[in-house]
């Protein structure tokens, strides 16, 4: 494998990560859009859905914080 299709796999394996905790999580917020394709410094971007403009939860904000945090201590 050349260099690029690596880091397009292991981005592809990062933005999974992400995705698959916040289904797998209670209290996430939806996920809307997944792309591997690079825009600026990132290598690629998980987009998530906020349901409601109130206040947020501390359940919906721990759980935020385990899609955001859970490919740091896979990788």
């Amino acid at each position: 494998m050349q260099k690029a299709e690596i880091n397009r796999l292991m981005t592809a394996y990062h933005e999974a990560g992400h995705t698959l905790v916040s289904l797998l999580t209670d209290g996430a917020m939806k996920v809307h859009k997944v792309t591997i394709l690079g825009a600026g410094n990132a290598r690629g971007f998980t987009s998530m859905l906020q349901e409601d403009e109130g206040v947020v939860s501390r359940k919906t904000m721990q759980a935020n914080i385990d899609v955001n945090n859970i490919v740091r201590a896979v990788i």
